[in-house]
């Protein structure tokens, strides 16, 4: 008989307290662009 699949569990998005990424230099400009009023949307960012 075969065994159950055990699933791989889910882990909680938390903030950082440091930044391991390294996302610092992006930051202002992603802020900038998001509060500019003539930024229409949608707006998707990715990497």
């Amino acid at each position: 008989m075969d065994e159950p699949k055990q699933s791989t569990p889910l882990l909680n998005d938390r903030e950082a307290e440091r930044d391991l990424l390294d996302f610092a230099p992006y930051t202002q400009t992603l802020l900038d662009i998001i509060r500019d009023p003539q930024t229409a949307g949608p707006l998707v960012v990715g990497q």
